[in-house]
């Protein structure tokens, strides 16, 4: 009987085998499992990041925890990640080393947590990310102050989301050093002003998304560049553009 389990599991490793000779058998790992190199931790009530993953993980979804904390070390052996989604936890804490060994992490998803409350540390934890695309910190509490400290700077950046936060007003500063953003996410926040010149400093910025907002004027609007503006469910009762040469690109 032992010998037909071992040649049972022995034809299914050789019928699930990838091109490149590595097994790709979905792997049991306690609460989570494993499909090439994407870890699924989804809703396991968690309360840390498992150290006993496979090194390999490259994806790591954790949303929907109770993890409360990202310590300098719990990310340490995972130098191979990409994506990591810690959305709908109870995250409150990222220490400023908690990504040092994670160079390669282009998309972060921090959404549905408490990212305010230790602001300062996350701020410097997102800037040893070298290679950081994708951030949405949506709900989580932020004023224009706090989001403004967290994004200034992190030049990398091509998406950002900001949506359901605590925003009341935009102003330049607050976009800082976000050359290469393409999308930018501010819906259902409470903005009820925009100052001039907010935008402009977004010279790739394509898609800006300022719904369910108080927004009662747009003036002084030069994103030329913009293909997709959703100003709907606003009380927008004056939209003024700047005149220029330059043809809109609004679709």
């Amino acid at each position: 009987r032992v010998r037909s389990i071992y040649l049972i599991l022995t034809a299914l490793m050789i019928l699930d085998e990838g091109s490149n000779g590595e097994v790709s058998l979905v792997k049991s790992l306690g609460s989570c499992r494993m499909v090439g190199t994407v870890t699924f931790c989804q809703g396991a009530r968690l309360q840390h990041v498992p150290t006993d993953l496979p090194i390999k993980t490259e994806e790591l979804l954790l949303d929907g925890n109770d993890i409360k904390a990202i310590y300098n070390k719990s990310l340490s052996a995972y130098r191979r990640l990409h994506t990591l989604n810690l959305g709908g936890n109870q995250l409150e804490l990222i220490e400023a080393g908690a990504f040092a060994h994670n160079s390669n992490l282009q998309d972060l998803n921090l959404k549905n947590n408490r990212i305010d409350l230790n602001y300062p540390e996350t701020r410097l934890a997102l800037r040893t990310l070298p290679t950081l695309t994708r951030l949405d910190l949506s709900g989580n509490r932020l004023s224009e102050v706090v989001a403004s400290c967290i994004v200034q700077n992190l030049t990398t950046l091509e998406y950002l989301s900001l949506a359901r936060n605590f925003i009341l007003r935009l102003e330049p500063s607050m976009l800082d050093g976000l050359d290469q953003l393409r999308e930018l996410n501010l819906e259902r926040n409470y903005i009820f002003e925009i100052e001039s010149g907010t935008f402009e400093g977004l010279r790739s910025l394509t898609r800006l998304n300022l719904a369910y907002n108080h927004i009662p004027c747009i003036v002084d609007f030069s994103l030329h560049q913009v293909k997709t503006l959703n100003i709907s469910h606003n009380i927008v009762e004056l939209f003024l553009a700047r005149e220029n040469e330059i043809e809109f690109q609004l679709e």
